[in-house]
């Protein structure tokens, strides 16, 4: 069985030949924050930072999208399902020739995922990419529920984005949360950014979008601000990490 087709709770041990050329896919990383910078809060109540109009966009870039990936942590504390929402852009999709709901992608270090998510269940081929350690648990608990890939110790995010090339993903949306978001950033490994401003303060301290770590450039590297679009009352920034932007000019 081919890498597309999938080998459904068993991997493969050497996804991409280090040799290889293979077309990585262009990641874009999807965030909604408070004012003070939140993307949850610290008690867990469950409330919205985004609107019904901004829920939509993001169901738009799901359906443009490949693959979607979550972390364990995520998959644990939101129990997400990563569908498309909207009927004609599932029949959009289909009709062009591509599955319904795009593939979905969980990452997880230690391989303890609950087989009891909805993620596992509908919507469509998964795939778990862990450590070799992570990979047995991952196997014991999912078995045929999803397709399981270990890519070293730790996890090589790099390799990751190989293999989902090999299997022809061309554009994967990544949704959190913040460890995954502040791993893809500090390898450098990520194309455009959707940070989704709502008007609320959390005013305690939780979960932000990004942890401390050594990003590439440090505090003197600028993103490239190529758009803001104001939906209802939230403010979508769209970043482009990768494309300097042009030197200041003096004075």
């Amino acid at each position: 069985m081919s890498a597309a087709s999938g080998q459904h709770g068993r991997g493969r041990e050497n996804p991409v030949p280090a040799d290889r050329n293979v077309t990585r896919p262009h990641v874009l990383l999807s965030v909604a924050v408070s004012l003070d910078g939140y993307i949850d809060d610290p008690a867990r109540r469950r409330f919205p930072l985004s609107n019904a109009d901004d829920f939509d966009r993001v169901d738009q870039v799901r359906a443009a999208s490949d693959a979607i990936l979550v972390g364990a942590e995520t998959v644990r504390q939101d129990d997400p399902r990563l569908l498309v929402r909207n009927a004609e852009r599932r029949a959009a999709r289909v009709a062009g020739g591509r599955p319904e709901h795009p593939l979905k992608v969980t990452v997880t270090g230690s391989g303890n995922l609950d087989p009891a998510r909805r993620l596992w269940h509908g919507g469509g081929h998964k795939v778990v990419y862990t450590t070799d350690s992570g990979a047995t648990t991952a196997r014991a608990r999912l078995r045929d529920l999803a397709e399981v890939v270990p890519l070293g110790e730790p996890l090589d995010f790099g390799a990751l984005l190989d293999d989902l090339g090999e299997r022809g993903i061309r554009r994967l949306m990544v949704e959190g949360g913040g460890s995954i978001h502040t791993a893809f950033l500090s390898a450098d490994l990520v194309d455009e950014i959707h940070l989704a401003v709502a008007p609320l303060v959390i005013g305690r301290a939780g979960p932000r979008f990004l942890h401390p770590a050594d990003f590439p450039g440090g505090p003197a590297r600028r993103f490239h601000l190529d758009d803001i679009t104001k939906v209802g009352d939230v403010a979508v920034l769209r970043y482009f990490p990768k494309h300097a932007p042009p030197p200041a000019r003096g004075c």
